[in-house]
């Protein structure tokens, strides 16, 4: 085998084992009944730092631009609400604030009026601390995710004004 082979064999080696970085992404969902876009923004687990299942979107509504926290099932308090803290790299702490309870208490709610700022902050920033707690019986759960990319999916959303 030659040597131009060879490195070109080399070359082809190095480039499949290199590990593959999805970053955020789009995804396109409309309700077809109603005419409703529910497209998200969603980023890829190679972004995460942890496990603890704690996953954000940025997702269009009925009511417009929503953030998304998808988890395990939580108990909430009796409002059905959990707590969450966020922060995005060294600014400020958002929280804790109480975020509503999806229907199957296994996703939570940012309130509208915190939506435009965060999504802002999103946009600009390189990284996101989350922590969630049940108040029913103090779980925890805690992630770590890279903001790389956010910015340019979320002008995708139809829902998103900039």
């Amino acid at each position: 085998m030659s040597s131009i082979m060879k490195s070109f064999v080399v070359c082809v080696c190095v480039v499949l084992t290199q590990p593959t970085f999805a970053g955020w992404e789009y995804k396109a969902k409309l309700d077809e009944p109603d005419g409703i876009d529910r497209s998200d923004v969603l980023a890829s687990t190679d972004l995460y730092q942890g496990r603890d299942g704690l996953i954000i979107a940025v997702k269009c509504e009925v009511d417009g631009l929503n953030i998304r926290l998808t988890h395990k099932h939580m108990t909430g308090d009796a409002d059905g609400a959990v707590r969450v803290l966020m922060r995005i790299d060294e600014n400020e702490t958002y929280g804790p604030e109480a975020w509503s309870l999806a229907a199957n208490n296994k996703a939570s709610w940012m309130p509208m009026n915190n939506v435009p700022g965060m999504v802002t902050q999103l946009r600009s920033g390189d990284k996101l601390v989350l922590q969630l707690t049940d108040p029913a019986n103090g779980d925890v759960l805690n992630q770590t995710v890279s903001l790389f990319g956010i910015s340019g999916e979320i002008d995708k959303l139809s829902c998103y004004k900039g």
